[in-house]
């Protein structure tokens, strides 16, 4: 019994498992479009084997692409394989056979063919209604859709190969491709403006997340659209002024006339003047008026930002006469709204010559201009260049359409911020004064020659005056003491040949610039004046070239400051080469010695005292103290007018003091020194080298004290 039971539970189960084997073969396949559309993005990347049947809607065989539909009304997206052409000889209508397999490269799952027979041809269907509430729908996708509304634009595409349409209905605009060709291009021309039925697949623009951003129809030929006539009175067409279009009353969808002038026309443009505004006219057909032409337009009119412009079935001349005349706009004057689609007249300066995408797409060139305080730009029409006369800073008249910008930020009124020019060829721009040499560009540009040439010359006196010290160092290490006198004899007398004179003449030359910068200031505010700029303009520049200049004399203040300063180092320098009475005799003495002419100076008693026991340093550290103690005594007598001043010369077991104090007026130690007097600095400057403490202690009205302290001479000793 047992034993049964396991058999007939084996049999069973083997049963199911063929059953099982059948299912799954019968389903290897997938055949109906409501399958694969349900597919998800990883199983249709998984490549499922598909094999259905439907009726060709849409082709592009350049793209090897093509839509098919089924009996249930759902459409699908399928291509051919890379280089296969295998949608190269499909007609719309066909009825076929496809194999292959899923794919997701677009919006939603698709099919890539291997394999394609055609089993029948019927026509097309019509697809079904398209609804508004639709658009933003992303469930619609490759559907099969009938769409009403009226053809608004059309653009050639011929890098895609394609037509590009734009299809009005209900305020919403639906964006049409359809394939090219001179057959479609001339159907649509003739039915431009009309109302339209016409069917269509549905595609979605979507980005790389595959979020839809937006939506595009494809129609498969221009012989799918039909033009619907409106539910209209059967009154004739209401001729009404331009003015009064789109006033309160009127419909978009009724076909209206109106009539004006024509101040400029185009392939697809023409712009008329009435009585009290003027026109923009979209046009697809053959025109042949001319500037100056009254003509009377049918068609329908359409909304625009600023005023309505006007989109013409046909166009009829009613008389000829001269070109009308443009409206002078002055600087300053008010832009309305009036002057929108005006043929104006303006003086402007030119900025410069830039390129610009104008609304058809095609990239012209542009005047950017000034006028008014406000920057605008004039557009010369496609493949026109502007003259080679032409450079930034001219004068200028142009001639040309005013096209008015309206404020975007204030939705609920009508405000304009600026406006643009459409030129209708080169000769709408005169020259009427060509730009001065001294702009002001020119004018920043040599200020800036001037400063530059400054910073060198500054670099350069920096420069010198190291090269001067690193020369004197040498010449005085490389020297043998038995040619030493003579040498320094011979450096003096190139110092005060060479150095000191060009030290002069670089002073002379500096004044020179003083005065050159004063003759700019006047030269340049002469030419400001002659530009005839307003003086709201023009006092602000002269604001910042006086300012440059002011700060450019400053500088050549702090460089005079700096010559005068070499010029007395140099001077000191040669002194003591030519004196040097260091080299005949010890510190304490040269002291003496040098000391020794104050003691005549009226009115002032000098005391010299010594303390502790002399040491012999070497040469230099001799020198550097006896110049600096004699500066010292100086400045006492010269600059403190003091009547005692006392030298201490104290040495210790290790190192060094002078101390000169003085009765004089004394100074405040943390003001700045004056201009032109670099005395102490200089000393401090002449001490540090050899690691000497300069220390100053004044008060003003109660004398000055002035400390050098060497804490060790060990280094310093020596032969001198």
């Amino acid at each position: 019994m047992s034993l049964c039971s396991t058999g007939l539970k084996n049999a069973l189960a083997l049963i199911l498992y063929a059953l099982l084997l059948v299912q799954s073969f019968a389903q290897s396949e997938l055949t109906e479009v409501k399958e694969i559309r349900k597919l998800s993005s990883k199983e249709a990347r998984s490549g499922l084997p598909v094999k259905i049947e439907g009726q060709v809607v849409w082709t592009n065989p350049s793209e090897d692409i093509f839509f098919l539909y089924d009996e249930l009304n759902k459409g699908l997206f399928i291509r051919g394989t890379k280089g296969s052409q295998i949608v190269a000889n499909l007609k719309g209508g066909e009825i076929i056979q496809v194999q292959g397999k899923t794919g997701q490269s677009g919006f939603m799952p698709e099919i890539i063919a291997n394999q394609i027979n055609v089993t029948g041809q019927m026509p097309r269907p019509d697809g079904r209604p398209f609804y508004d509430h639709e658009f933003l729908s992303a469930a619609v996708d490759s559907e099969w859709v009938q769409l009403r509304g009226r053809l608004i634009s059309m653009t050639i595409q011929p890098e895609i190969d394609s037509i590009i349409l734009d299809v009005s209905r209900n305020n919403l605009e639906q964006r049409v491709k359809m394939p090219y060709s001179k057959d479609n291009e001339n159907r649509l021309s003739k039915i431009m403006f009309d109302f339209i039925e016409f069917s269509a697949v549905c595609g979605t623009v979507f980005n790389e997340q595959r979020q839809m951003v937006g939506r595009v129809f494809y129609a498969h030929s221009s012989e799918d659209f039909v033009s619907l006539p409106l539910n209209e009175r059967a009154s004739p067409e209401e001729n009404i002024p331009i003015h009064l279009l789109f006033s309160y009353g009127s419909s978009p969808r009724r076909q209206v006339t109106t009539h004006g002038v024509v101040t400029y026309s185009s392939a697809h443009e023409i712009y008329l003047r009435g009585e009290k505004s003027c026109l923009k006219v979209s046009v697809y057909f053959d025109s042949d008026v001319k500037i100056g032409d009254e003509v009377k337009i049918s068609g329908v009119i359409s909304p625009q930002p600023i005023s309505p412009a006007f989109r013409a079935r046909s166009a009829k001349l009613l008389q000829t006469s001269d070109p009308p005349l443009p409206v002078r706009v002055e600087q300053y004057d008010e832009i309305d709204a009036q002057l929108n689609y005006e043929l104006i007249e303006i003086e402007v300066e030119l900025l410069e010559i830039a390129r610009s995408l104008g609304e058809s797409g095609d990239y012209q060139q542009a005047l950017i201009c000034r006028f008014s305080g406000q920057i605008i730009e004039a557009l010369l029409p496609p493949s026109t260049s502007p003259s080679e006369e032409l450079e930034p800073g001219a004068t200028l008249l142009l001639t040309g359409i005013c096209q008015l910008k309206r404020n975007e930020n204030v939705s609920w009124d009508l405000l304009t911020e600026g406006f643009s020019i459409q030129l209708r060829n080169a000769r709408d721009v005169t020259l009427i004064n060509s730009p001065p040499w001294w702009t002001t560009a020119r004018l920043l540009w040599l200020l800036g020659v001037v400063i530059t040439a400054l910073v060198l010359f500054l670099v350069w006196a920096s420069l010198l005056r190291r090269t001067v010290s690193r020369q004197t160092k040498v010449i005085r290490r490389n020297i043998e003491r038995e040619t030493l006198h003579d040498e320094r004899q011979r450096v003096a007398r190139e110092l005060h040949d060479n150095l000191l004179q060009g030290l002069v003449g670089m002073a002379i030359q500096l004044r020179t610039c003083f005065r050159g910068l004063q003759l700019s200031k006047v030269g340049v505010f002469e030419l400001l004046d002659q530009l005839k700029l307003p003086q709201e303009k023009a006092k602000p520049i002269k604001s910042e070239i006086e300012e440059r200049l002011e700060n450019n004399r400053q500088s050549l203040v702090g460089v005079q400051n700096m010559l005068d300063r070499c010029n007395e180092e140099s001077r000191t320098s040669v002194l003591s080469l030519r004196g040097k009475i260091t080299e005949r005799m010890e510190l304490v003495h040269a002291l003496e010695a040098a000391l020794e002419p104050y003691h005549d100076e009226p009115n002032v008693e000098l005391k010299f005292h010594i303390e502790g026991e002399p040491r012999e340093l070497q040469d230099e550290v001799e020198r550097n103290i006896l110049l600096a103690t004699k500066e010292l005594v100086t400045n006492a007598i010269k600059h403190a007018s003091a009547t005692r001043i006392d030298v201490y010369l104290t040495y210790s077991r290790d190192g060094l003091v002078v101390d000169v104090t003085d009765d004089g007026i004394g100074f405040s130690v943390n003001d700045p020194p004056k201009k032109g007097h670099y005395g102490l600095q200089g000393i401090r400057e002449r001490m540090e080298q050899f690691g000497a403490i300069v220390e100053i202690d004044s008060i003003p009205g109660r004398g000055t004290e002035v400390i050098i302290k060497i804490d060790s001479l060990e280094q310093w000793e020596g032969a001198r």
